[in-house]
């Protein structure tokens, strides 16, 4: 194949900063009934809590953000962690018409943190992140040592970006991005690809970088498909197939990879006729291969 225009040096993607959001914990589903209400009247933080999350939700109840935070704020007060996570979100937000107030937020999932709510201790570390306060290492590794996938992902960024009061540490990262991406999270694979094809933190291995690009891409991840398209088009770290590159790029692409679309672009000027069939041919495959969407009940 006669081949020109590609830029000698690939890019391959590297993982931004997550973005701050906290997330509210939730119940086992409880139906809304004069029983519930009764309970959390009587003060039960349990039946207080499920009223809280039912008017936060709209789940048996017209949506009221204002009973949702008082019903959280009482559970919250009795000492329940998951309504002191809950209560601690909508103060971080302003949401329901609360006025925001990151002290109030703090308090409160440090209460729950300190319970061991794996949850609460990964929003605090959100939180204090936000703030670049160091004490968020604290609390990430402790969510993530209960194998709450967003506190390894958030961890393994922290180490592979440096932030908090965090040095970088490309081995620490790795550790705990392998552990998000072993939960079948593709963002951590792919992410582990990068560190295999650069050698942050590991051994450089195209061989073992090409294995999570490649399974990352089979979990949709747009990122990863764009890089394991690139190494098949100019055989780094596996032989050269420019229809299997073609097939990546071109997924990739649908989902608006601006990589992927560049590169594809330049990568088919050297192409055959022959050999863009055949990449078509092979995304079309593909897609033919992939399981059906099942539509998910609600409730």
């Amino acid at each position: 194949m006669r081949f020109t225009g590609i830029r000698s040096l690939i890019t391959f993607w590297l993982p931004c900063a997550v973005a701050v959001a906290l997330w509210i914990a939730m119940g086992r589903a409880t139906e809304f009934n004069a029983n519930v209400e009764a309970a959390a009247q009587r003060g039960d933080p349990e039946a207080e809590f499920a009223l809280g999350q039912a008017y936060d939700t709209g789940q048996g109840v017209p949506r009221d953000p204002k009973k949702a935070f008082e019903y959280y704020r009482r559970s919250a007060e009795h000492g329940h962690a998951k309504a002191q996570n809950n209560l601690a979100s909508l103060y971080a937000t302003g949401a329901g018409g609360v006025e925001k107030n990151n002290a109030e937020a703090r308090k409160w999932l440090r209460k729950a943190a300190q319970q061991g709510a794996a949850l609460a201790q990964d929003n605090l570390g959100l939180l204090l992140t936000q703030e670049n306060d160091p004490e968020a290492l604290r609390w990430f590794e402790k969510a993530a040592a209960q194998d709450l996938l967003s506190a390894q992902l958030h961890l393994g960024n922290l180490y592979y970006n440096g932030s908090a009061g965090v040095e970088k540490d490309y081995a620490k990262a790795a550790t705990w991005l392998r552990k998000a991406a072993n939960q079948n999270n593709a963002w951590a694979g792919n992410v582990m690809g990068v560190m295999y094809q650069n050698g942050f933190g590991v051994e450089r291995d195209l061989a073992e970088a090409t294995r999570w690009f490649r399974r990352a891409a089979a979990e949709g991840d747009a990122k990863a498909q764009s890089n394991i398209g690139q190494m098949y088009c100019v055989g780094n770290g596996v032989q050269a197939d420019p229809a299997e590159g073609y097939k990546w790029l071109a997924l990739s692409a649908e989902q608006n990879e601006i990589t992927a679309i560049k590169f594809l672009e330049d990568f088919q000027t050297g192409m055959t006729a022959e050999q863009i069939a055949a990449g078509r041919k092979r995304v079309e495959e593909y897609k033919q291969s992939r399981p059906p969407a099942t539509s998910k009940s609600k409730g």
